[in-house]
């Protein structure tokens, strides 16, 4: 499988791709956002033309819509309640259109990563019975983030959109300027509808890729799992039984064929994770500047005008609660791909003979000290410490913006 994107053809995530991943308790938790993105049109097997298409016009609304906000961003720049307002809807739709050319862009190497994880992946019923019921925990988490964010989100948002209706205002759901009058029929019924439809695609998109995101490093950290339970029975009379449910080992298999295997096994999910550094990197970033300014504009907008503090309050508890997913997720497959080394410590090799097998760990060990991380562009990991670094710097810049309200 070639991971850099230069394979020919797109492979079709079939059927059977669903069947195999509704059996392996980890690899489920992709079957979500695989269900989000086709709605858009955006899942990584997408080869029809009409529909990348019918994409281009999507992503030119959103610019459209953007380029409106901005507007009367401008217009209203002394008016901190209006500023504010309209700020927080430019900074997601610049979000929406970043996530949606990400998926479009790396559509090959996002295909080629998920049909490695249909191929090439170890299944969760390799591992101990201890480590399955934590692999099962943590997809039922990621799961359930991606599910109550989409829900929650959906709820808002028709709140919000049915608020002009519920006033009987002629105001439409998002503030916004036009070069002509859309208070008139039927240009404001025009308008209601096309923004009621974009800002579903802002919701879908964003819960989409953020719980693609997510369902795609989890994955990789359980299976930085099950290569620890693989190595720690490798030679051992009980990892017999373990290594015949998987693929590319034999039951039988000398202790430095297996040892073989596992490094090729480290070695793809290495290339894999650097990858997901190379796709997502620059999106993080942009995740943490838009969850900084949410911070901020939100708490700003809570002090200068407390009518909004529903609104408000509503998108800071949400661009938190997307950051520290990230943060989560990441930290996790750090720690789970540092205890690599540890795992292939206590395989118990001192029982082994075999020089070139104990040559080999050695050298394993050696590389799997330096564990795998997913980083905001480069420059911070994401982690739990970092998350709270970046709550940190958020009050920091608050309390800046507050002496010039």
């Amino acid at each position: 499988m070639e991971l850099g994107g230069t394979q020919r053809k797109l492979q079709k995530l079939s059927k059977e791709f669903v069947v195999h991943c509704r059996k392996d308790i980890s690899k489920k938790c992709v079957l979500f956002p695989k269900l989000v993105l086709q709605s858009l049109n955006v899942w990584p097997d997408n080869d029809d033309m009409i529909k990348r298409w019918l994409m281009v016009v999507v992503i030119v609304s959103l610019n459209l819509m953007c380029f409106a906000h901005i507007a009367y961003l401008a217009i209203n720049v002394t008016d901190i309640s209006k500023m504010t307002s309209a700020c927080t809807t430019v900074v997601v739709v610049i979000e929406t259109i970043a996530k949606l050319m990400t998926m479009m862009m790396y559509k090959k190497p996002l295909n080629a990563i998920l049909t490695s994880i249909w191929l090439d992946f170890w299944p969760s019923k390799v591992a101990s019975k201890y480590r399955q019921k934590q692999i099962q925990n943590r997809s039922r988490y990621v799961i359930t983030v991606g599910v109550t964010f989409l829900v929650m989100a959906f709820f808002s948002n028709a709140q919000f959109m049915a608020f002009p209706i519920v006033a009987n205002t002629d105001q439409l759901p998002l503030a916004s300027w036009y070069p002509f009058n859309f208070k008139s029929t039927p240009q404001y019924q025009l308008m209601y509808i096309w923004q009621w439809f974009m800002n579903q695609v802002v919701i879908s998109t964003l819960s989409g890729f953020d719980a693609f995101f997510n369902s795609l490093v989890m994955i990789c950290s359980t299976q930085f799992q099950i290569l620890q339970d693989v190595l720690e029975n490798l030679c051992c009379e009980r990892g017999w039984k373990q290594r015949a449910g998987i693929a590319q080992m034999g039951r039988r298999d000398s202790e430095m064929v297996n040892l073989i295997t596992c490094v090729e096994h480290h070695l793809l999910l290495l290339e894999i994770c650097a990858l997901l550094e190379k796709i997502f990197s620059h999106i993080v970033f942009l995740q943490f500047v838009v969850s900084t300014l949410a911070m901020c504009v939100s708490c700003v907008a809570l002090i200068a005008d407390p009518s909004l503090w529903q609104h408000m309050l509503s998108y800071l508890i949400a661009h938190v609660f997307q950051f520290f997913i990230y943060c989560s997720v990441g930290n996790e497959l750090t720690y789970q791909s540092g205890q690599i080394a540890d795992a292939a410590y206590y395989c118990d090799w001192h029982l082994s003979q075999d020089i070139d097998f104990r040559k080999g760990l050695m050298l394993m060990i050696q590389r799997a000290q330096k564990p795998v991380s997913l980083t905001v562009s480069g420059r911070m990991q994401l982690s739990y410490a970092n998350f709270i670094a970046t709550v940190h710097l958020s009050f920091s810049f608050y309390t800046l913006l507050n002496t010039f309200v």
